[in-house]
């Protein structure tokens, strides 16, 4: 086995070697270790002990003087869970360590800030970054088809994601927007998803607008390319969030809200 395929589970080069060397040739002192490999004795010192805190080697005394013998194979499988677990750790810390570097940052403590997006990337971006609503809540002003816009695939992680967070989204369209496109099969998206749709002649949209805890995100496309702005401001998110509401009462529920969970509409 070549050493260097250990280091995709997080050995260094060093490292690998050593270890692959001990399980191949048996326990073998630090000296020989050094001679085997053509490194520093203090060097096989420090390797050694890194891989004791990954538990990949053991002590042995058989034979003439103390020994360093390879742990079982079957040890990497228990680094591997360990990483997963940190991974697992860094995920469900990341939402509140991201709310409070955005919290501490200059355009939070003055107030007011705006960011610009463009192309397909930009749009992705912001539509994640609305998966940071801290009440669980986006409210939105729907026009074209997110499957689209930045492509179905996409536009099924964000929806997944939603489900996982358990974010509500309440959307408003046009009534003349309405089609039979299939767009997603994902199971219980229909918890966590609100549709109402109004006359243009009481408003009219041609813009994607989605309010998101203190940000508000527009979205315009252009025929050459994409363009989009997140306003970062608590009384402006505050005065979008009741003008939604006011369109919201005027709004009709979607008679066909469960039929187009699973195979049609915009989302």
């Amino acid at each position: 086995m070549e050493a260097s395929k250990l280091e995709e589970y997080g050995l260094r080069a060093s490292e690998a070697l050593v270890y692959v060397l001990l399980l191949k040739q048996g326990p073998q002192t630090v000296l020989a270790i050094s001679r085997f490999l053509s490194l520093d004795r203090s060097k096989v010192y420090r390797v050694i002990e890194q891989l004791r805190q990954r538990k990949l080697i053991e002590h042995s005394q058989a034979g003439w003087g103390k020994k360093i013998k390879a742990a079982p194979a079957e040890n990497l499988a228990l680094l591997v869970q360990a990483e997963v677990e940190q991974a697992q750790a860094k995920q469900e810390n990341i939402a509140s360590i991201i709310s409070e570097l955005q919290a501490n940052s200059f355009g939070a403590s003055a107030g007011f800030e705006i960011k610009n997006y463009v192309g397909k990337d930009g749009l992705r971006q912001m539509f994640w970054n609305q998966l940071a609503a801290p009440d669980r809540k986006i409210l939105c002003f729907s026009h074209l088809n997110r499957n689209a816009v930045v492509g179905k695939k996409f536009a099924e992680t964000i929806r997944a994601e939603q489900i996982k967070k358990q974010i509500m989204l309440y959307e408003v369209e046009n009534d003349t927007e309405q089609d039979d496109e299939v767009y997603t099969k994902l199971k219980g998206w229909e918890k966590f998803y609100k549709l109402r749709t109004i006359s243009p002649a009481l408003c009219e949209i041609k813009h994607h607008v989605a309010i998101s805890g203190h940000t508000v995100s527009i979205i315009n496309w252009l025929e050459d390319g994409e363009v989009g702005v997140e306003i970062i401001n608590e009384s402006f998110a505050k005065m979008q969030r009741q003008l939604f509401q006011n369109i919201w009462n005027q709004g009709s529920d979607f008679q066909d809200a469960t039929l187009r969970f699973l195979h049609n509409g915009k989302g």
